[in-house]
Parts: structure tokens; C-alpha cells; sequence
């Protein structure tokens, strides 16, 4: 062999060099191979090939922007997935359009080709989870033509919902705040950081399927020169406080539970019931086609319900009790005490108080579970807190839960009675209206469903 330069090229280390370049690059797949493994170990599974994708989909979406876009997202990919299982077998209307389907399509393969084609266009960086996800899906589906066909239809429900929203104003959420008045009751940037308005502009995003975003706008906050203003704001300021002694371990528990996005606990909630269903009810051949009703009923009613929040906030421009009660002597009303140094238990967020859209969302979506679900009784664990300190609490109803989250963001001195009650009552509401309205049964369908068919 020459010890020229270029025959020292050709073989190094007693290797070819084509040899050499086919190990490195299987080197390099296997390496690959393994991390794609550690990576599907850690997905979720599920009884559905929906409940896993609200799973997926939940984890994917976790980089959004504080559950507003995060909200719209899951939406997205649930009308897609519950388009593309109605397009390979109509049972409930579409929403976007039923794609063409052919006869024998895989619904599998289309529920995993919507929810990928949505994610991918709505997150905004590249998530190796949802790749891994979807690439399992695939070959969990026999090949041939039947999941070619579901590939295709899943993208063409999903590039369809994907056009619907593209100018639904939700690229224009962080227009800033116009400037108010400075007046006692009227919002400004809360401490510590005293950061600006959270998405202003989220108000002019289009509703999923209410008619309006102030359609469902609860009555006016209390005014803060009466009685019940008083007595709202003495107890945020006694039971609220970063260190109240009026507060029991397990009220200051309850408040860090559900702290952190609504939207993520009652989808967790969701699969949580489904999955108790799953084991104690019969086959169900349509089961696929419930569960994606479901799933979108759940994430358009939440959607909405932040949109009609979020309009209302900024409406009002209502005060946080941080606010409120620093300037307590400042407002006018001789029954409040101020005090320039109170500070509640968890960190108030940067937009207005009234209504919690924690309460609206709570209140829209155990109202669509109870709708979907038949009852108001479930069996389901919720989790939440600090890493460290961790919060796990069971529950037997749709309403405890909900009512829970009322008394939690007083607990944590984000928010008056009022804002949770009348956000309750405000998601409840808009829950009902989701429900008796959106993605309808076809009744010519029907008696064909109910003589069973298609499952997965």
C-alpha cells in the first residue's frame, strides 16, 4: 500500500474509507435508535388512540404561552383528530369539513396524522417526543393502503382546521394594553416584577364556537365602596396572605395544587375518567369516535372559555388583591384596612383579576365532562405543586373538583370571592352551550353506529 497522502486517505487505521463511512453512519443510527427508544419508553399510553394523543399532545404543547395559545392548540388538534375519525367513518358532523376518505382507510393512522400535522405547524420548536410519537403510531399500523389512505386523510382534516384558525387574531395577542386612568378598583402591573398586561389582544381572538367573546360576559365585580366589596377583600387579606395564620396546611396545599395551567389538570382529569370507563364498561365499537367528541367538546369549551375570560378581564380592568389591599386605606371604603406590606401566597399573575379564568375553565370543562360522560360522578387523582413538595388529591366528582379550584385561588391570594363564583358560573355556561351545539350526532348515521362497525 503507498504511503502517499492519498493512500493514507483511502485506508486509515487498516479501514476503507467507504467501510469506515457505512459504520460511522450506523454507528450514528444506532445511537439515534437508542435515544428514539429511551424517548418512547416515556411516552404515555393509553386505551385509545385518542386519549393518547391528548396525552401527547398535552406534553407537546407545553411550551406555549401560558395556556391562551397552549389552549388553542389542543383545540386545533382535536377538532382535526375528530374530523379525520368522522371523515373515515361519519358519526358526529365535522367541523372544519369532512376530507375525503376512501373505504378502508385506518382511523388510527388518521388520528395520528391530524394531531402531528397540527402540533407541528402550531409549536413553535422542533419536539423529537412528537416525532417519535407519531413514527409509533405509524408502525403500530399495518402498511398497505389502508394507513396510507388514514395519512391522508388525518393531514387533510388537519390542514383544513389549520386554515380555519390561521387568521383568528392570535398572532396579534400582544398588542399593548391602551393606558387607564389610575383609580382605586382599576388594574396596574402587580409586584414583584411588575411585568405589563399578559396578551391584551387575546380579546380579538375568533371564538371557536360561541357567538361572541363577550357573549357570556358575567355582571360587573362588586363595587369596592360596598359591604360585600369589604367582606371579599377581608377575607383574601386574612386567608390569602403570603403568611397567614388564618390558613391551614391544607388549604395552602390546595392552593399550590392547582396553580399551575387549568387546562393541562382537567385534560389530565379527562383521561383520567376515560380510562375508569375503560375498565368497567363494555366494548364499545364507536369508542374511538366518543373519545374524540369528547376530547374536542373538552378543549373547545376551554378555549373559548379563556377567550370569554380574557374579554372580561380586560373589560373590567379589575385590581388584584395585591393592589387592593396595599392601597386598602386609599379606596374609599372605611371597612377596608390597607396594608403597604401584604403579599399573597403564590404570585399574582399579569392581568386583570375579574373573573378567574382558572374558574371559568374549571366550570366549562366539568360541565362538558358531565355532558359527554353521562354523570357528574368520577373516581380521578390530580397532582400538582412544587417539585420538592409535591400535591396529590383524589376526588369522586366533576363539581368537587371544580369547586375546589374557587376556594384555591383565594387560598393563594390571587383573586376576591366574586371573580371565582361568577367564573364558575361563566364556564358552566359556556360549557353547556359547547355542548349543545358543536359536533352534533348525524342521526342518518345512527342506527348504522348502533348496530356496531369499524372500532379502531
Amino acid at each position: 500500500m503507498s504511503e502517499s497522502g492519498e493512500g493514507k486517505q483511502v485506508a486509515l487505521g487498516g479501514i476503507p474509507k467507504p467501510r469506515r463511512v457505512l459504520l460511522t453512519v450506523g454507528a450514528t443510527l444506532l445511537v439515534g435508535l437508542a435515544a428514539l427508544l429511551g424517548f418512547a419508553a416515556a411516552l404515555p399510553s393509553a386505551p385509545d388512540p385518542v386519549t393518547e394523543w391528548n396525552a401527547i399532545a398535552a406534553t407537546v404543547t407545553g411550551s406555549l404561552n401560558r395556556g391562551l395559545a397552549r389552549q388553542r392548540a389542543l383545540a386545533m388538534v382535536h377538532l382535526a383528530i375528530h374530523d379525520a375519525c368522522n371523515a373515515v367513518r361519519p358519526v358526529y358532523a365535522s367541523y372544519g369539513g369532512p376530507p375525503p376518505a376512501p373505504a378502508g382507510a385506518s382511523v388510527d393512522a388518521a388520528i395520528a396524522a391530524a394531531a402531528h400535522e397540527v402540533l407541528r405547524a402550531t409549536v413553535e420548536r422542533p419536539s423529537p417526543t412528537l416525532e417519535v410519537a407519531y413514527y409509533r403510531a405509524l408502525l403500530a399500523t399495518p402498511p398497505g393502503e389502508p394507513r396510507r389512505a388514514g395519512v391522508a386523510v388525518g393531514r387533510e382534516a388537519a390542514r383544513r382546521i389549520l386554515a380555519l384558525r390561521a387568521q383568528d387574531g392570535a398572532d396579534r395577542a400582544a398588542t399593548a394594553l391602551p393606558a387607564a386612568r389610575a383609580a382605586p378598583g382599576t388594574w396596574e402591573p402587580t409586584p414583584p416584577k411588575h411585568l405589563p398586561a399578559l396578551l391584551p389582544g387575546w380579546t380579538r381572538v375568533a371564538p371557536f364556537v360561541i357567538p361572541r367573546a363577550d357573549a357570556f360576559r358575567p355582571p360587573p365585580p362588586p363595587a369596592i365602596g360596598s359591604a360585600l366589596y369589604a367582606r371579599q377583600y377581608e377575607e383574601v387579606r386574612q386567608i390569602g396572605a403570603e403568611r397567614s395564620p388564618a390558613r391551614t396546611p391544607t388549604q395552602s396545599d390546595t392552593a399550590r395544587l392547582w396553580a399551575r395551567d387549568i387546562g393541562e389538570h382537567w385534560n389530565a382529569i379527562a383521561r383520567a375518567a376515560v380510562n375508569s370507563q375503560t375498565e368497567t364498561r363494555p366494548p364499545d365499537p364507536l369508542r374511538t369516535w366518543h373519545r374524540a367528541r369528547l376530547y374536542a367538546l373538552l378543549n373547545l369549551a376551554m378555549a373559548d372559555g379563556f377567550l370569554s375570560g380574557w374579554e372580561a378581564k380586560y373589560h373590567y380592568r379589575f385590581w388584584r388583591p395585591v393592589t387592593a389591599i396595599r392601597q386598602g386605606a386609599r379606596d374609599g371604603n372605611p371597612a377596608t384596612a390597607g396594608d403597604p406590606h401584604w403579599s399573597p401566597l403564590l404570585p399574582t399573575p399579569e392581568h386583570p383579576e375579574y373573573p378567574s379564568t382558572h374558574s371559568v375553565l374549571s366550570g366549562a370543562a366539568a360541565q362538558v365532562l358531565r355532558c359527554t360522560l353521562g354523570t357528574d360522578q368520577a373516581r380521578f387523582t390530580v397532582e400538582g405543586g412544587e417539585r420538592l413538595a409535591p400535591v396529590v388529591r383524589r376526588y369522586g366528582a366533576f363539581s368537587q373538583a371544580a369547586r375546589e379550584v374557587v376556594e384555591a385561588r383565594i387560598y393563594a391570594g390571587a383573586h376576591f370571592r366574586a371573580a371565582n363564583e361568577e367564573g364558575l358560573r361563566q364556564g358552566e355556561r359556556i360549557g353547556a352551550w359547547v355542548c349543545e351545539r358543536a359536533l352534533p350526532p348525524l342521526r342518518a348515521s345512527a342506527p348504522a353506529a348502533n348496530r356496531g362497525g369499524a372500532g379502531r
